[in-house]
């Protein structure tokens, strides 16, 4: 391990010299008594299993189960002369296939007293040895704060628990000799989160966690952006647990050789493809890593609804419940090609799990960025209200999903941030284009596609003219769809002008 990192390490140190705890209030908080002897060594703890949630705080914890390895209770000297108790486990990732591997959590089980925190700035802290850092938006005076720095460059995990193991700090030195019978069991390409969190008057916490990650493993490339990703949703959720609302935090993300996430790899490999018309499928829903081709399944009375051609992986799907006698609810799904060369690359969806009760055709078919608008003869009359949109940009597409997270909109960061994982090879240049069909008193059913496009464009040319003549035809299959009838997509038009 460099020195570097070692000093990066030792700054942080159990989190807890980031900044100073003082006392704003001699008041006591009424609740019941602390209990130091609770999550002893060899107990196991599961997402579920939210930290100090019987004191009324929670401390969630990554996916997995985790074994308590060891443990140190401690009594911290603060201002005038009063002390709090620390509470800090080692946790060891017992499911061998999480990539999560190891975590030290570290937290304040809720004090007598009211503390006001001293911090530093997020983007002060370790400047040089970080591979990313997020701050959430808050910042050295804020009242709740939260800091995360993120690094890959450093040596094997086995070497950081022994010379950690050996610290002169009696805590440090506690918490990780816990680690030491299972280092040759951890891997030796690792990623390394350090996340700080408190409330002004409430709770600190502070997480290590330690996850497998590719052997290489850089800034900007996909597997660096789904764990700032992770890091990013995982602080929002924790901020939230420290206001009292419980917030369970997502699986942390890893990649294979081949450049899919390994939970969506196996999962994928594992499930069987969703086939137009197949009986056993017909009611299961295309959930998050499976692989779907042809149709998505709806419902016993409902015939599958069209997918374009190809193979799609599901990477998110999404419900809301909406209002109403009729218990219809809105389903997003973000679909990745399997194919990573196919021309046609990503799409977004959104359609009701049963007939929604709305008049389509009031909803106007027009987009200040589209270049092709096409209501195809709707009016408000109309009964199935039908809508093209479509433009060619020149921009990355893949640049814009890699950034939904940090510079995205909130468009973006719900719909797009999901394709992260598999951004490797989306298109740089492409075309946009959105089909919206809906039956009044019916279904109503949105696609949003993102293709590679011709390095050159003639607007009068072939490409162009194409692109509408798909849209047209994929317009009649949806609107087939919502009309109770068999339909499918037409294949995508190749890429010439």
């Amino acid at each position: 391990m460099s020195s570097s990192l070692s000093a990066f390490l030792q700054e942080h140190k159990l989190g807890w010299s980031l900044g100073l705890l003082l006392f704003s209030s001699l008041e006591c908080l009424a609740q019941k008594a602390i209990n130091l002897t609770d999550y002893p060594v060899g107990s196991t703890l599961n997402a579920a299993d939210d930290i100090n949630r019987e004191l009324g705080q929670e401390i969630p914890l990554p996916q997995g189960t985790w074994k308590v390895v060891s443990r140190s209770a401690v009594d911290r000297e603060m201002t005038r002369g009063k002390t709090i108790p620390i509470l800090t486990l080692g946790l060891l990732n017992t499911e061998a296939s999480n990539p999560a591997r190891m975590l030290i959590v570290e937290f304040m089980p809720r004090t007598m007293y009211k503390i006001t925190y001293s911090n530093k700035a997020c983007e002060a802290l370790f400047p040089k040895n970080t591979s990313f850092k997020l701050d959430y938006g808050t910042n050295e005076s804020s009242l709740t704060y939260g800091c995360t720095n993120g690094a890959y460059k450093f040596g094997p995990i086995k070497t950081l628990i022994e010379r950690n193991s050996n610290s002169a700090d009696e805590a440090t030195r506690t918490i990780w000799s816990g680690f030491l019978p299972f280092v040759n069991s951890l891997p030796t390409a690792s990623a390394l989160v350090l996340m700080s969190f408190n409330r002004d008057r409430g709770l600190r916490a502070t997480y290590t966690l330690i996850a497998e990650r590719p052997a290489a493993a850089n800034l900007g490339d996909a597997f660096d952006l789904a764990v700032q990703a992770w890091a990013q949703s995982s602080g929002e959720r924790i901020l939230k647990s420290l206001d009292g609302t419980r917030s369970p935090l997502p699986p942390f993300p890893s990649v294979s050789a081949s450049g899919l996430p390994m939970q969506a790899e196996a999962q994928a490999n594992r499930s069987a493809r969703v086939e137009l018309r197949s009986p056993e499928s017909a009611v299961r829903p295309p959930l998050a890593g499976t692989v779907i081709a042809g149709a998505i399944p709806m419902d016993d009375q409902t015939l599958p609804m069209p997918l374009p051609q190809g193979e799609w992986i599901v990477a998110s799907r999404r419900e809301e419940a909406a209002n109403g006698p009729n218990k219809s609810s809105r389903v997003f799904l973000v679909l990745r090609n399997k194919d990573p060369k196919a021309t046609l690359a990503a799409a977004w969806l959104s359609y009701d799990s049963k007939p929604y009760y709305y008049y389509q055709s009031t909803i106007p078919c027009e987009d200040k960025f589209a270049s092709i608008v096409e209501a195809y003869g709707t009016t408000p009359e109309s009964s199935v209200a039908k809508c093209g949109l479509a433009s060619t940009v020149y921009r990355s597409f893949r640049e814009r999903v890699l950034r939904s997270v940090s510079k995205g909109s909130e468009w973006d960061k719900a719909h797009l941030s999901p394709l992260i994982p598999y951004a490797n090879d989306l298109p740089d240049n492409h075309t946009w284009i959105e089909l919206r069909v809906g039956a009044n008193e019916g279904r109503r059913l949105t696609f949003a596609f993102y293709s590679s496009q011709p390095p050159t464009i003639i607007p009068d040319g072939q490409y162009l003219k194409a692109v509408r003549e798909w849209m047209a035809t994929s317009k009649e299959a949806m609107t087939q769809f919502v009309n109770g009838k068999a339909s499918k997509f037409a294949p995508y038009p190749d890429l010439v002008d």
